[in-house]
């Protein structure tokens, strides 16, 4: 059912237009809508006439004046109230009524009506000495894009919304298929940064919206698929299935979710079926995956330091590469005292990669009856990595049933099954394949290196590597080869709810839903692995996790004037989070090398987690207030109740308030230069609860002595802890030109999160090393601009164009007296990730060289440049100066070509 029709049904029936407010009540706020207001009324004179009709001014009268009466409606005869009706080029006005109806009074003669509506096509008649015209309007194309769900799975006009938000075009989703969903957001969202570990196929991903706000914890945001928040990233979500995502930036636009949304929350809806509509469907996409090497090596000298040859270095800083012959670098006894030549291999490092692949295959089926409608999708997923070995296999089957019990209940339930299998994604650290790739010393032949393992004279097979027993490197073919791995993981998402009409004004919704994962691991590293485990390893592991939340809603919606409707809406929420793990090896212990069973080793060792339970209550209120279908009022409020923080602090209250006025129906003649244009402004608190465990002292048991040792920890509890808030305030306008051909939106925000939770370290002799406590202020302030664009438009091609651009700063402007320094990486090998008062978030410290009085960088006896004793030196900041991205779309008679281009500077 068409969206914009369904909202002028429920308008005629006294209901008000489907929207659902997202902001609550800040009391200084009052003085940003009171003075918009001013700007509106003190614009438009017409406001300042009788209900319904505007004043006429005397300069705009003529002798005689004449009335026009008429009715407008749209393609389907439906009346549409509140269209605007302009006597063009004056201030003349009126809007329709309740049913479609209007009046107005115009000087005699052969002047124009402008019919204009939000969601509609513009309509100018002549009125050609007429005293009755009647309209029937066209919804726009253009708009019906524009309808957005936001939180608790509301659905919205953009113009209606008085945040930030952006929507994602889902189809780019399956035509350029990532197999982790949230991949495919890059470079589409403004403010975005999202990074992938390299760790294979399937590799999570970490998203930050407008820049880091945690000290010590995650900011990343909270996912919301079908109005449910679930449990982490939905890394193995079917793209197939999905039918919109919209990018809620920030605490302004997510103050409903609460605590877990204080980073803002991605809103995914999946796909429902459509009343008539019945269709069956196979798809099937195929992408190749190309490898890219851009770091530039040099390709003059070889293996070894200050211009000698040295067969075990692991640095290419030997002498020169000119087809001399050398001893060959193998401790493999077999090719002792044989040489080969010392000539450049400038691919060695791209020889190790393949061509991968994603194949995926879709069966979707559409059911569509006059009460009951529903959609099944099934996908098959086969996919092959850029490395050898690296594999994913994944199934996904999802059904979704939307009914229609009677005249007033609705039921909506759906189910989401995810199956996969990962062979051999790429360990961390020293484990990982791309390190040893990328250190290979420029003269190594791919032949040569490829044979990764030799037999030695006690049978035993041996990692074939320049360096034997390396803390640092490795073969990069026997760590694809002799470092396996296989995990599993199955997820179920489903969700029921049940919808309640007492009246057309009033309704109830009551909704359940649970997100459940289960998975396994197994790890297999053959002898003679150099780092954690050379006489080899074996180890089993299984975790669990589910999250639960049930939440009602109860919503009014109410025709209070000709010009002024309201929605009110009460809700609760219960939020349960669950997990556990067990992880069981053979530890560096294995008795028979090579042989894989939990039994062949004589120090067994096993791991439980009980995980990290938490429970949260909630109760919250919103409404919205539309005037004029142009001037959209949000007010919010919501109160959390939080099992990991003290009884005394356990409850808190946040708010929010926002508005939006569109101006291009509020100011006479705007329309003329702008077909939209719309002022937004916002600002919202919203709270974040504490981790679990932090209210009591915690303990670990482990085996030994004559009972075992319980070890407590050494971080103590802090019984006064508050929860951590974070302040926001965005202002944004947003144009459209050129008949919406041409769109402009820019936004600047300010975020500071504040009573973060950290530790702090105590004094030698206290029993303890440090405590947790409250403190910081984390500001983050910045601007986002989208310009979208379509320069050429004709009955058989289309030229579309999206620029996105995003700068944030971000400054940690305190911390606390006690520790205005942190560093979160102490046990890093060469670099610190280093938080501090008054510097930007993202410092990075490392070594760096020795140098002289002028600054010089000075030289020790080996040639190589000195470096400083301890990482000390400010070398970097993770966060860029600022992002953006350019999509260019080709349409010509269905056939569809883009490329994106995505850039971070700095």
């Amino acid at each position: 059912m068409n969206l914009f029709y369904y909202t002028s049904k429920k308008r005629k029936a006294g209901m008000g237009p489907e929207k659902a407010p997202e902001q609550a009540f800040a009391p200084a706020c009052w003085r940003i809508c009171l003075a918009l207001f001013l700007v509106v009324f003190s614009a438009n004179p017409s406001f300042s006439g009788a209900p319904g009709e505007a004043r006429l001014n005397d300069s705009d009268r003529t002798l005689v004046d004449i009335q026009i009466s008429g009715k407008v409606t749209d393609v389907n005869g439906v009346s549409l109230p509140g269209v605007n009706i302009l006597y063009k080029n004056s201030t003349i006005g009126t809007v329709t009524d309740l049913d479609g109806n209007y009046s107005i009074t115009v000087p005699e003669g052969s002047g124009t009506l402008v019919f204009s509506f939000i969601g509609y096509v513009t309509q100018e008649i002549p009125i050609d000495s007429r005293t009755v015209i009647n309209a029937t309007m066209e919804e726009s194309a253009t708009a019906l894009n524009e309808v957005i769900v936001t939180a608790l799975g509301i659905e919205q006009r953009k113009e209606e919304i008085t945040y930030s938000t952006q929507t994602v075009n889902t189809e780019q989703l399956t035509e350029a298929r990532e197999l982790n969903i949230i991949n495919s957001l890059k470079g589409k969202v403004a403010g975005i940064s999202i990074t992938t570990s390299g760790s294979g196929l399937g590799a999570p991903a970490r998203v930050v919206l407008r820049g880091n706000r945690s000290i010590t914890g995650d900011s990343q945001p909270l996912y919301v698929v079908d109005g449910v928040p679930i449990s982490g990233n939905p890394t193995e979500l079917n793209s197939d299935n999905i039918a919109s995502i919209n990018v809620l930036k920030g605490p302004n636009a997510a103050a409903l979710y609460g605590s877990a949304a204080q980073n803002g929350a991605i809103i995914i809806t999946t796909l429902t079926g459509k009343a008539g509509v019945t269709n069956v469907s196979l798809n099937t996409s195929f992408m190749l995956r190309e490898p890219q090497i851009l770091t530039k090596f040099q390709n003059v000298y070889g293996q070894g330091q200050s211009g000698v040859y040295d067969k075990g270095s692991e640095f290419s800083w030997g002498p020169k590469m000119e087809g001399q012959m050398v001893e060959h670098w193998s401790p493999d006894p077999a090719l002792a005292g044989t040489t080969y030549p010392f000539t450049p291999q400038p691919n060695n490092n791209l020889d190790v990669y393949q061509t991968g692949y994603n194949l995926a295959t879709n069966l979707l089926a559409t059911i569509g009856g006059e009460k009951t409608q529903a959609v099944v999708s099934y996908t098959f997923t086969d996919a092959k990595g850029t490395l050898p070995g690296n594999e994913l296999n994944r199934n996904n089957l999802s059904i979704r049933v939307l009914n229609q019990l009677s005249d007033r209940i609705t039921l909506d339930a759906k189910m989401d099954y995810m199956n996969q299998t990962i062979n051999n994604g790429y360990f961390g650290g020293r484990y990982n394949p791309t390190r040893m790739i990328y250190r290979l010393p420029r003269n190594i032949h791919t032949e040569h290196i490829a044979d990764f393992e030799y037999t030695d004279a006690e049978g035993l097979n041996r990692q074939n590597y320049f360096n034997p027993g390396s803390a640092i490197g490795g073969n990069p073919y026997w760590i694809l080869h002799r470092t396996l791995n296989e995990v599993t993981r199955q997820r179920i998402i489903s969700m029921a709810s049940l919808t309640y009409d007492f009246t057309d004004e009033l309704s109830l919704m009551l909704r359940g839903a649970y997100d459940g994962s289960n998975g396994g691991n197994e790890d297999r590293l053959y002898n003679d692995n150099y780092a954690d485990a050379p006489y080899g390893m074996f180890e089993v592991g299984k975790s669990e996790g589910m999250e639960f939340n049930a939440d009602f809603l109860l919503t009014y919606n109410k025709i209070l004037t000709q010009n002024l409707d309201v929605q009110a809406n009460l809700g609760g929420n219960t939020r349960i989070q669950r997990n556990s793990s067990v992880v069981s090896s053979t530890g560096d212990a294995m008795i028979v090398p090579n042989f894989f069973a939990l039994s062949n080793t004589n120090f067994p060792e096993t791991t439980h987690n009980p995980g990290s339970s938490q429970n949260i209550q909630s109760l919250y209120a919103f409404t919205k207030f539309s005037w004029k279908n142009a001037v959209f009022l949000d007010l919010t409020g919501r109160n959390d109740w939080s099992s990991t923080l003290p009884a005394d602090n356990r409850s808190y209250f946040y708010p929010s308030v926002g508005l939006s006025a569109v101006m291009s129906e509020l100011i006479p003649n705007f329309s003329e230069t702008f077909s939209f244009a719309r002022i937004r402004g916002s600002w919202a608190q919203v709270g974040n609860s504490a981790s679990p465990y932090m209210l009591r002292r915690t303990a670990s048991f482990s085996a030994g002595g004559t009972n075992g040792f319980i070890q407590l920890s050494s971080t103590l509890p802090n019984p006064d802890l508050r929860p951590e808030m974070t302040e926001s305030f965005e202002v944004g306008l947003d144009f459209r030109f050129l008949q919406d051909r041409m769109g402009l939106d820019i936004t600047a925000y300010k975020t500071n999160t504040k009573d973060q939770l950290f530790t702090v370290a105590l004094p030698v002799g206290s029993g303890a090393s440090q405590f947790y406590t409250n403190g910081g202020d984390v500001e983050n302030k910045g601007i986002e601009v989208l310009l979208s664009a379509r320069p050429v438009q004709t009955t058989n091609f289309n030229w579309d164009i999206n620029l996105n651009y995003a700068l944030n700063r971000n400054m940690v402007n305190r911390i606390s007296d006690e520790r205005p320094r942190l560093n979160l990486t102490p046990s890093g090998f060469f670099s610190n990730f280093i938080i501090e008062e008054g510097q930007p978030f993202g410092n990075i410290y490392s070594r760096g060289w020795l140098r002289d009085d002028q600054g010089r960088v000075l030289i020790g006896a080996n040639g190589m440049p000195r470096v400083t004793s301890g990482i000390t030196e400010l070398v970097a900041n993770f966060s860029p100066d600022w992002t953006g991205s350019f999509l260019s779309s080709f349409d010509y008679k269905g056939l569809t070509a883009s490329f994106l281009i995505e850039h971070r500077q700095g």
